[in-house]
């Protein structure tokens, strides 16, 4: 009688520690979420978050704002935590909704590495759970993660509907197409780099077709698929159908991200080699930041994509003792059905091999055992993870070439390079690991640069997260900034009619931070009465500023982010 506890115990085995990974990457990205000061463009998302709460009203803007995907997925966060009104808005509300995202691409990266097989796609995901960039912008309320989480869905549902023609497939794939499209105006740059990579990375054997052939995309799958995406599209940027007009407003976006892409004055032109630096050796005012390890392992992740080192080498055997499990986990490796062929690195036309194994993937390899292993190296570990990784390789090269050659340069476009160095640094240790004694090797080597980013992250995250020498914290608003609310809450008690003037040219954050408060206004420049209860003006202004006062004031300083200097002037009472 089989033993029932059997299959649960494997079960958990196999699934534990990428439980375990997901729940670290969860941590990482959730916790103490308040502690860093909000930069200036979450502070701009948030208010236009706590308008649609309150109103129920979004209207897309084209000219300085991304897709509104970010604002409609908070909406279930804040109605749950309770917060139905900007003033009870709060910074871990807002901050949830990429941590999410950025845990649910970990997991996306461990489905769309399974080819290359358990431990080398639990490698992968972990490289992306404990990444400086992806864990930093993971707790950024920007748009940059869920694009990255939408781009990876894509992948992995097109993978599934690639291999098994199903609608469900087809429908999932467009609809996370639509998401990305929905997120940011340069989503058409990452589909378009998967396509190019899919046609010129496709794993071939020696007569020079493709090695492993998908079934056909029927005519109605693909309308399918494009309708999903359409339809997406069309709810998010029409808010629903409550605004038409943004419909029209998309294609401006597009032509507004071709414009930052292609070389527009924006004020944040930098050197090609920029993003390559920040996953390189530098010293930002004495602090090392370095992701030497991890970015050494892509490269040969890279070198080894375009050599033939994941092919199996040996006929495998098509029996295999009764209850061997499958080598490739996660879902991703089901076989095909009996009439299906393949072709072999060989060439010849054979019908489809289930490879198992005796020997679980994470047993140690030790005397004939090890042999055996590496007699029973899967098609799916060998054809499909060579295709896999050269695709990653090309996409990646894509990706790295195309932002790297723009001159709009921000350090959250980081995060997507870490998912296809990730894949790459995954697909080097699968081939040390299929050395004699290289999966010692290979686990030092993964342990070594996981270690080495954990550092790097708490120092970025937790550490020094708004520190202007932390390369990620780009533009940063000063600690300075969370001052302002207690100066301004004293100065209207203080005060019946006065109002609180902030007076500058630039003064976000401020408007998050002063939110809910009675009395408070803007202005970009001097205006013709500025007495009030509290002014905070801009240096530059400060002089206009002082001649147009009646009153006593006292003067202090206050920082709204590294360079940029406000002069609070208090009402002497």
């Amino acid at each position: 009688m089989p033993d029932p506890v059997s299959p649960m115990l494997d079960s958990v085995r196999r699934w534990l520690p990428l439980a375990f990974v997901a729940l670290a990457a969860f941590w990482l990205r959730t916790h103490d979420l308040a502690r860093r000061p909000m930069h200036a463009d979450e502070a701009n998302q948030a208010v236009k978050l706590g308008e649609l709460l309150e109103r129920g009203r979004y209207a897309f803007d084209p000219r300085d704002h991304h897709g509104p995907t970010l604002y409609y997925a908070a909406l279930p966060i804040a109605w749950l935590r309770g917060e139905h009104t900007l003033a009870a808005l709060t910074e871990t509300t807002v901050r949830l909704v990429p941590a999410f995202a950025g845990t649910l691409a970990v997991l996306l990266i461990a489905a769309l590495a399974a080819p290359l097989g358990r431990w080398p796609a639990l490698a992968a995901a972990a490289f992306v759970a404990v990444s400086p960039p992806a864990v930093y912008y993971g707790r950024y309320f920007i748009q940059e993660t869920l694009l990255v989480t939408f781009t990876f869905g894509t992948f992995v549902c097109a993978r599934e509907w690639w291999r098994s023609g199903r609608l469900r497939w087809a429908i999932a794939t467009g609809a996370c197409a639509g998401l990305m499209q929905a997120t940011k105006s340069s989503a058409p740059l990452f589909l378009a780099a998967a396509a190019v990579a899919f046609l010129g990375g496709r794993s071939r054997n020696e007569a020079g077709s493709p090695a492993l052939s998908p079934r056909p995309l029927r005519p109605r799958a693909l309308a399918l698929a494009m309708a999903a995406g359409l339809v997406v599209l069309t709810l998010f940027y029409s808010s629903f159908g409550t605004n038409p007009a943004g419909l029209r407003d998309t294609l401006a976006a597009y032509a507004h991200a071709w414009t930052r892409l292609s070389g527009g004055e924006t004020g944040h032109e930098k050197a090609w080699w920029y993003y390559l630096h920040l996953f390189g050796w530098h010293r930002e005012g004495g602090l090392l930041w370095q992701q030497v390890m991890f970015s050494a392992l892509a490269c040969a992740g890279l070198a080894i994509a375009f050599t033939r080192c994941l092919r199996p080498q040996a006929e495998v055997e098509r029996d295999s003792p009764e209850g061997s499990e499958p080598l490739c986990v996660f879902g991703a490796s089901e076989a095909r059905s009996a009439g299906d062929v393949q072709t072999t690195a060989l060439g010849d036309r054979r019908p489809p091999i289930e490879l198992t194994s005796s020997v679980p993937w994470d047993e140690p390899l030790a005397g004939a055992r090890s042999h055996e292993r590496r007699r029973v190296m899967t098609v799916e570990f060998g054809i499909r993870g060579e295709a896999l990784l050269r695709w990653a390789a090309v996409y990646t090269v894509l990706v790295v070439v195309a932002l790297s050659a723009s001159r709009y340069k921000t350090p959250w476009h980081a995060v997507h390079f870490v998912p296809g160095f990730a894949l790459l640094a995954a697909g080097a240790l699968a081939a040390v690991g299929r050395l004699r004694t290289g999966h010692i090797v290979a686990a030092a080597m993964a342990l070594l640069a996981l270690a080495t980013l954990t550092h790097q992250t708490w120092r970025a995250a937790f550490v020094r997260p708004a520190d202007q020498r932390n390369p990620y914290a780009y533009v940063h608003s000063s600690p300075d900034v969370l001052k302002f609310r207690a100066l301004a809450e004293a100065a209207l008690a203080g005060s019946e009619r006065e109002p609180v003037r902030v007076i500058s040219e630039e003064y976000w954050p401020l408007p998050w931070y002063l939110r809910g408060l009675p009395r408070v206004g803007y202005w970009s420049t001097p205006p013709a009465d500025c007495d009030g209860a509290l002014l905070i003006v801009s240096a530059p202004q400060a002089e206009t500023v002082r001649a147009r006062l009646h009153g006593v004031y006292h003067e202090s300083f206050l920082g709204l982010r590294p360079g940029f200097l406000c002069i609070v002037f208090t009402r002497a009472r």
